[in-house]
């Protein structure tokens, strides 16, 4: 496991665990709210033993990304933060998350990055 860091929006800290081999195709998995990038370290073995590169985000406020001092927490801002990891892997990464992540990488995929992304699965996301 590596530990990476990437810059999100109005420049929070986003930090992930990676691994893999980063030349792999990659997997951002980004966990539900109350949870941490840690939701995520079993099935990321499992897909870095099938030949992928899995990155486990923490999302703004969780875990060891940094808290917004403005407290900017808004879907605008977590989108963001999704579509500045996204830019900077080297090639099209699936997407798979939970919950409030589900809903981020919907509206990221859906609104302003779908050239990013290869696909996405959803797991237990609700929209009303």
């Amino acid at each position: 496991m590596e530990r990476r860091e990437f810059e999100g929006f109005g420049g929070l800290r986003i930090v992930a665990d990676a691994f893999g081999a980063p030349e792999s195709s990659p997997v951002v998995l980004v966990h539900s709210g109350g949870q941490s990038k840690e939701f995520w370290h079993g099935s990321a073995r499992a897909l870095a033993e099938a030949g992928r590169y899995a990155l486990c985000v923490d999302l703004r406020g969780h875990g060891e990304s940094g808290h917004a001092s403005d407290g900017r927490y808004d879907l605008d801002a977590q989108v963001q933060d999704l579509r500045a990891v996204l830019s900077a892997l080297p090639s099209r990464a699936l997407v798979v998350a939970a919950g409030l992540g589900g809903i981020i990488a919907l509206a990221t995929v859906g609104e302003s990055a779908p050239h990013l992304v290869s696909g996405l699965a959803l797991v237990d996301v609700n929209i009303w």
